[in-house]
């Protein structure tokens, strides 16, 4: 025969204790993970936010180069090029103050100081 002897309270308690540390643990990491991946996330996203502004901006800087180009001194093809070009620059400037889009201005600095500025 073999008798085991109960487990007595001290013992009993020390081990609840080691598995609810180890609870306790593991989901204090897993919290933390979670929060870092949160972070990352929104980094990632302003990230982005920020590269597709540049791009913009870029964008817009050569549609204005592109407007201001003087075709007067230019070959007839290459000014037939150049007004083309223009002329699409127009049309999706008109397109989208039509969809109501804001000025760019207006997108640049709304959210800064609102959507009323001028």
């Amino acid at each position: 025969m073999d008798f085991k002897r109960p487990i007595g309270r001290k013992a009993e308690k020390a081990n609840r204790k080691i598995k609810e540390d180890g609870k306790d643990v593991a989901t204090k990491y897993l919290k933390k993970k979670m929060k870092i991946m949160e972070e990352t996330c929104a980094q990632e996203k302003e990230k982005v936010r920020i590269k597709a502004e540049k791009v913009r901006l870029q964008e817009l800087k050569e549609n204005e180069r592109i407007m201001m180009l003087d075709t007067s001194g230019m070959y007839e093809d290459q000014k037939t090029f150049y007004d083309g070009l223009q002329k699409e620059i127009l049309a999706k400037q008109r397109s989208s103050h039509s969809l109501g889009r804001n000025d760019v201005g207006d997108v640049l600095f709304q959210p800064y100081f609102g959507s009323n500025l001028f």
